[in-house]
Protein backbone atom coordinates (compact mmCIF):
# COMPACT_ATOMS: atom_id res chain seq x y z
CA UNK A 1 0.00 0.00 0.00
CA UNK A 2 2.93 2.33 0.73
CA UNK A 3 4.10 2.05 -2.88
CA UNK A 4 0.79 3.25 -4.28
CA UNK A 5 0.88 6.36 -2.04
CA UNK A 6 4.47 7.05 -3.08
CA UNK A 7 3.45 6.73 -6.72
CA UNK A 8 0.48 9.08 -6.28
CA UNK A 9 2.66 11.72 -4.60
CA UNK A 10 5.21 11.36 -7.37
CA UNK A 11 2.53 11.87 -10.02
CA UNK A 12 1.28 14.99 -8.24
CA UNK A 13 4.79 16.45 -8.05
CA UNK A 14 5.42 15.57 -11.67
CA UNK A 15 2.20 17.23 -12.83
CA UNK A 16 3.08 20.43 -10.93
CA UNK A 17 6.56 20.53 -12.44
CA UNK A 18 5.35 19.78 -15.95
CA UNK A 19 2.71 22.48 -15.73
CA UNK A 20 5.48 25.04 -15.10
CA UNK A 21 7.97 24.32 -17.88
CA UNK A 22 8.53 20.58 -18.02
CA UNK A 23 11.93 20.67 -16.34
CA UNK A 24 12.12 18.11 -13.54
CA UNK A 25 14.59 15.76 -11.87
CA UNK A 26 13.28 12.67 -10.15
CA UNK A 27 15.18 10.20 -8.00
CA UNK A 28 14.22 6.97 -6.30
CA UNK A 29 15.45 6.94 -2.71
CA UNK A 30 16.95 3.95 -0.88
CA UNK A 31 13.74 3.51 1.11
CA UNK A 32 11.71 3.19 -2.11
CA UNK A 33 10.24 6.69 -1.96
CA UNK A 34 10.59 9.10 -4.86
CA UNK A 35 11.90 12.67 -4.76
CA UNK A 36 11.32 15.23 -7.46
CA UNK A 37 12.86 18.64 -8.04
CA UNK A 38 11.46 21.32 -10.29
CA UNK A 39 12.85 24.71 -11.20
CA UNK A 40 13.08 27.30 -8.42
CA UNK A 41 10.87 30.35 -8.52
CA UNK A 42 12.55 33.74 -8.65
CA UNK A 43 11.64 37.37 -9.20
CA UNK A 44 13.63 40.14 -10.79
CA UNK A 45 13.11 43.52 -9.12
CA UNK A 46 11.81 46.43 -11.23
CA UNK A 47 14.57 48.59 -12.72
CA UNK A 48 17.07 45.75 -12.30
CA UNK A 49 19.74 45.18 -14.93
CA UNK A 50 19.00 41.47 -14.66
CA UNK A 51 16.82 39.70 -17.21
CA UNK A 52 15.00 36.40 -17.15
CA UNK A 53 16.55 33.84 -19.50
CA UNK A 54 14.86 30.60 -20.47
CA UNK A 55 16.76 27.36 -19.94
CA UNK A 56 17.42 24.94 -22.76
CA UNK A 57 14.50 22.47 -22.85
CA UNK A 58 16.74 19.89 -24.55
CA UNK A 59 19.14 19.80 -21.60
CA UNK A 60 18.66 17.92 -18.32
CA UNK A 61 17.77 19.51 -14.99
CA UNK A 62 18.84 22.15 -13.89
CA UNK A 63 20.03 23.46 -17.27
CA UNK A 64 16.47 23.39 -18.60
CA UNK A 65 15.35 25.84 -15.88
CA UNK A 66 14.88 29.58 -16.41
CA UNK A 67 17.50 31.67 -14.64
CA UNK A 68 18.33 35.32 -13.86
CA UNK A 69 20.99 36.76 -16.16
CA UNK A 70 22.71 39.70 -14.51
CA UNK A 71 25.62 41.84 -15.68
CA UNK A 72 28.85 41.03 -13.86
CA UNK A 73 29.55 44.66 -13.12
CA UNK A 74 26.89 47.26 -12.45
CA UNK A 75 28.22 50.76 -13.10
Amino acid sequence: MKNIYTFIVFLLLLSIALSKNGCIKEEKNKDGSVSALSCPEFQIPPNSKCKRKEGDPKKPYPHCCPYPDCPKCWN
